[in-house]
């Protein structure tokens, strides 16, 4: 799919209750959804082969990326998730950055790769980050994060450094099973998060 098309389809106006129907497509144009307001969209499966950007971008509705496969870099930094952000099971073969992002609802990393670096940096999440059985492959920042609804990193592993200066959880901490590389092996997992809840490591 041309990649002026896919924008033209996810920027249509938010319609309650329909949801853009993307699945299973293929890209192999840059994407740049930079300040675009995003109506309900349902991208599973989709195959981005070139860039992406939507630095600023509202996704107003539903933003369902589940199982895809970025190959190059992705930047949505400073974007708004109004609703759940689904990346579970998605591939990110270049740098992910989504620094400065607003999930209202739940920020959904289960299962997702990140083979470049992941900067996961200064988000404010109303609802849990999840990173059940995550792999970063790559470097990781979590600094300054604000997860108000909680944070879920069972069995979440990281083959880098992973930075967590900074970072706030209200609510449940779950850090079980997670696995660091040998040289932090020693440390507390994600030694730098305060928790204001429970906390189980």
């Amino acid at each position: 799919m041309k990649a002026a098309d896919l924008r033209a389809v996810m920027t249509a106006p938010l319609t309650v209750g329909h949801a853009c129907d993307l699945r299973g497509l293929v890209v192999d144009e840059p994407l740049d959804l930079g300040g675009a307001r995003i109506g309900n969209v349902d991208l599973t499966g989709t195959r981005f082969e070139a860039p992406v950007t939507a630095r600023g971008a509202v996704f107003a509705g539903l933003a369902w990326f589940r199982d895809c496969r970025f190959a190059m870099k992705v930047d949505v930094s400073g974007a708004v998730f109004g609703n759940d952000a689904r990346f579970d099971g998605a591939t990110f073969l270049g740098d992910a950055t989504f620094s400065g992002c607003e999930f209202h609802g739940v920020g959904d990393f289960d299962l997702a790769e990140f083979h470049g670096a992941a900067f996961l940096d200064r988000l404010q999440v109303l609802g849990n980050l999840s990173l059940e059985r995550t792999r970063f492959r790559g470097p990781a920042s979590f600094e300054d994060n604000e997860c108000f609804g909680g944070l879920w990193c069972h069995d979440a592993q990281f083959d880098g450094r992973c930075n967590t200066a900074g970072m706030e959880v209200h609510g449940r901490t779950w850090l079980t099973g997670v696995k660091l590389p040998r040289l932090l092996s020693g440390q507390p997992a994600l030694s730098g998060i305060r928790s204001f809840g429970y906390r189980w490591s």
